[in-house]
């Protein structure tokens, strides 16, 4: 009977064996790949900061006989009615969005509003007779913006690079001078029997739209804190708009095709239960 129950002892004994040798397996069981792309699923908000640059262009058309007349005649002097300038300057704003995951694709929405001073100005001095000197100033200014955009990233671990593009809105300034000076001084006003004697300034304040694209990458630096870096390319197109210094009826067309803008951001991610594809 003795070895009966040494048989009995040693069918009993496996069991509870093998339970603890599953519950090994369990606890070093790897998570789902799932699981590890949903760091980047949920709201984010941060604020972000960086520099902008680019060119533009203003461009001055009479749009009546007399403002013809003065720049038929400022043109045979030399003096150029396009003018082309170099702006640059800093960005800073606030920025929010929202990201799914399907596999290691991160669809988004990313939106911001910025202020900004990326200006810029071109100065130049005419010689119009051996007395008479032209003056004359114009300058540009981005003085701030927003944009609402897609976005495309792989989910590379806490590593996602990203492309993203849509739309922007941006306050732009259009600010111009000229003076013609003589050896009396400056020419007040403009006058029929000399056309080019004159001092005026004009500027204009508009909201206009265009479009965005560029590219970035986030790194979560901690598991609700996320590091990126960013490109932007913004296309502000042409404004028309009518001014009237010292009586000429003059558009001033206003250029920003390509605004450039390198930036970093810091956000505070607001994590979700994402069903998975």
């Amino acid at each position: 009977m003795k070895w009966l129950r040494a048989l009995a002892l040693l069918a009993f004994l496996p069991a509870p064996l093998f339970a603890a040798d599953l519950n090994r397996n369990v606890a070093l069981k790897a998570p789902p790949l799932a699981e590890l792309y949903c760091i980047w699923c949920g709201f984010y908000m941060g604020v972000n900061g960086g520099y902008g640059w680019g060119n533009g262009r203003v461009t001055a058309t009479g749009l009546d006989l007399n403002t013809q007349r003065v720049f038929g005649m400022a043109q045979r002097l030399g003096v150029p009615l396009a003018f082309g300038d170099s702006l640059s300057g800093g960005e800073a704003g606030l920025e929010g969005g929202y990201n799914y995951v399907f596999g290691p694709v991160v669809l988004g929405v990313a939106a911001d509003a910025q202020w900004a001073d990326i200006n810029g100005s071109n100065n130049n001095v005419f010689k119009l007779t051996p007395t008479t000197t032209l003056t004359d100033t114009i300058s540009q200014k981005v003085e701030g913006f927003g944009t609402l955009r897609g976005t495309l990233g792989c989910a590379c671990g806490t590593f996602m690079p990203y492309l993203t593009a849509g739309a922007v809105v941006a306050d732009v300034s259009t600010t111009g001078a000229a003076a013609i000076t003589t050896s009396r001084g400056v020419v007040p006003t403009i006058a029929n029997a000399n056309p080019l004697a004159f001092s005026a300034q004009t500027s204009s304040d508009t909201i206009r739209g265009g479009w965005v694209w560029g590219g970035g990458f986030k790194w979560q630096f901690s598991p609700r804190w996320e590091f990126g870096a960013e490109y932007l390319n913004l296309n502000l197109g042409t404004q028309n708009q009518l001014v009237t210094p010292a009586g000429l009826d003059v558009n001033l067309a206003s250029r920003l095709n390509s605004i450039n803008v390198v930036r970093f951001s810091v956000d505070y991610i607001f994590p979700i239960n994402q069903p998975f594809p």
